[in-house]
């Protein structure tokens, strides 16, 4: 068997391999840059955003705090890819949290919604700070506020379009959690979520708009599903 410690690095240069061809990646040296650059991105996004708000909220409520790896995340990032490639998007669509974590069995419904909502607001904090830094470094001149730009933009891109990712009442996600505690709480937030990525993101000079709708009624329909599973289907055959 692999270890935890390859899967892991092996998912995040995955994530970030794709995530650079999006763009249209080219045979130059600056590619590589850019690569190296997103996978920064990543890592940060996912320790920083994701871990360090998890683990603070667990010591809190004084909870272990489990934290899984997504490799299934890489076929999302795919898709994703594929969509910002060959639809024109600007900016691009990444995938980048690559774990979750989540409370520990036995713990009490506060700390799990506590948790859930700590590493969700997490990556939604950072991801505005690293789209108000790239917007203050652009443009760039040099290789390294290049590569500062770019880090931060993978940041930005990578906790925005991770957002509604992680709401979803899903397998080990947050918003699975969150709506198990309170399906309010869950609608809310996740609905400031969305809110939040759509403006940020059709923000771009070259957004369509038809594509945007076409993904806010993809969501919408995959969230109808996933509410739907899991209030009646589940439930039914359990």
């Amino acid at each position: 068997m692999l270890s935890p410690r390859l899967v892991a690095i092996g998912t995040l240069g995955g994530a970030a391999i794709i995530a650079a061809l999006s763009g249209g990646v080219a045979g130059e040296v600056r590619y590589v840059r850019l690569t190296a650059a997103i996978g920064l991105g990543l890592l940060l996004l996912n320790l920083v955003a994701v871990l360090l708000p998890a683990r603070i909220a667990g010591r809190v409520a004084r909870v272990e705090v489990v934290v899984r790896l997504l490799p299934g995340i890489l076929l999302v990032a795919l898709a994703a890819a594929l969509l910002s490639r060959f639809g024109g998007l600007q900016p691009p669509l990444l995938a980048g949290v690559l774990i979750a974590a989540s409370a520990a069995a036995g713990a009490g419904r506060r700390a799990q919604a506590g948790i859930a909502v700590a590493q969700s607001s997490g990556v939604a904090a950072l991801a505005l700070l690293a789209w108000a830094a790239h917007d203050v470094l652009t443009p760039s001149t040099g290789f390294w506020m290049s590569f500062a730009s770019e880090t931060a933009a993978a940041v930005a891109l990578g906790g925005l379009g991770s957002l509604l990712m992680l709401l979803l009442p899903v397998g080990p996600l947050p918003g699975r959690t969150l709506y198990a505690v309170s399906p309010p709480a869950w609608a809310v937030v996740a609905l400031a979520a969305a809110t939040l990525a759509a403006a940020i993101l059709a923000s771009g000079p070259a957004f369509p708009l038809a594509a945007l709708v076409l993904a806010g009624a993809a969501t919408g329909a995959v969230l109808t599903a996933a509410v739907v599973w899991v209030r009646w289907v589940a439930p039914a055959w359990r």
